[in-house]
């Protein structure tokens, strides 16, 4: 069976057929497995040179215990990874820039509104 297809039955029978962060309805292409904790001996992806087989061996541990894997899709994946090489401070203090730019943004637009009713 191909990744892809391994991909959208776990999906649709463990994680409701949605990436968990921006719920995009799965398909075979542009989502992943996402590991949420690894454990000794795991099916790891860079042992594989085979994704096909990546997703043969780690679909057995998937159904074993679901809720150590996370369905994402490729752009939210690459996101969590990403995010995961911060340390904790500086992903809060990370997060709390995003969360003062957003409150920018959002005087701006309010700003904006005001003068346009003008």
């Amino acid at each position: 069976m191909k990744a892809g297809e391994i991909i959208v039955i776990l999906g649709k029978e463990l994680y409701k057929s949605r990436c968990f962060v921006c719920l995009k309805k799965v398909k075979e292409k542009g989502f992943t497995i996402h590991h949420l904790r690894y454990i000794e001996n795991d099916i790891i992806h860079s042992n594989y040179k085979n994704r096909d087989r990546y997703y043969e061996d780690l679909q057995v541990m998937v159904r074993l215990n679901p809720n150590r894997f996370m369905l994402l899709c490729n752009t939210h994946h690459q996101s969590v990874e990403r995010l995961n090489r911060f340390s904790l401070e500086n992903r809060k203090r990370l997060m709390r820039a995003v969360k003062l730019s957003m409150k920018q943004k959002m005087m701006r637009a309010v700003k904006l509104s005001m003068k346009q009713k003008m």
